[in-house]
């Protein structure tokens, strides 16, 4: 009896570890974005072994795909680890994006879901994200119209849900967008990105990044990328 016993318990183990050598894991996939105003080149290296991706500044990556079994991206300047992502509460079959911001030295990320309905008819949908430091809050205005009410920095104290918007639609056209905000307590209103053209269908990052009080170098700058489908 014993004996049967053990028998039926070894099947169970041994079917058990069958079945957990065959699990399939899925799949999701992740773009990569520098936004850190003094940080040079970042090589992007997917499980400690494999460069997926290389991004300058202002730059984006094309989606790459991971296994939910093993999500672990580090950056590297040259050959120094500057950040990590791993093991975030992502899911199967979803897409994310990773933003690098603040200078080398304070260097930070932000991680979005890039989940998102289609574009009305004759519009794009366009998300903000306020990667600005020294910023107490900025406001995107497009041909003089406010498109973006004020989105503190992501990383402001207990203001980690306000660094951006949702995704909005916006009339396909030419824009001047603009980015006002307070230095030293009184209003400005930066010009930042002139004669942008946004497409019909499509779906874009705003990210405003760099200083709003800065030298050369380090300057505020609001980059429109678009979605890679």
């Amino acid at each position: 009896m014993q004996t049967q016993l053990l028998k039926w318990i070894s099947i169970f183990l041994l079917a058990a570890v069958i079945s957990s050598c065959n699990k399939k894991y899925g799949v999701l996939q992740v773009r990569f974005h520098h936004f850190s105003p003094n940080t040079a080149e970042l090589k992007w290296v997917y499980a400690g072994k494999d460069t997926v991706a290389k991004t300058a500044y202002l730059q984006s990556s094309e989606y790459k795909q991971a296994s939910l079994e093993n999500i672990s991206f580090t950056a590297f300047l040259k050959e120094q680890a500057v950040i990590s992502v791993s093991s975030p509460n992502w899911e199967e079959n979803k897409r994310y994006s990773v933003f690098v911001c603040d200078t080398l030295g304070t260097i930070k990320k932000v991680l979005l879901s890039d989940a998102h309905d289609t574009a009305p008819a004759g519009k794009a949908l366009v998300r903000f994200v306020n990667l600005l430091p020294d910023t107490f809050g900025a406001v995107v205005a497009a041909n003089g119209n406010e498109l973006f009410g004020s989105k503190k920095f992501y990383y402001a104290v207990k203001n980690y849900a306000d660094g951006f918007s949702g995704f909005e639609p916006l009339d396909a056209g030419v824009y001047d967008f603009s980015i006002k905000t307070e230095i030293d307590s009184l209003p400005v209103e930066f010009q930042v990105l002139q004669a942008a053209s946004i497409e019909s269908g499509k779906v874009y990052n705003l990210v405003a990044a760099g200083y709003a009080n800065a030298s050369s170098g380090l300057e505020m700058k609001l980059v429109a990328v678009p979605f890679t489908e």
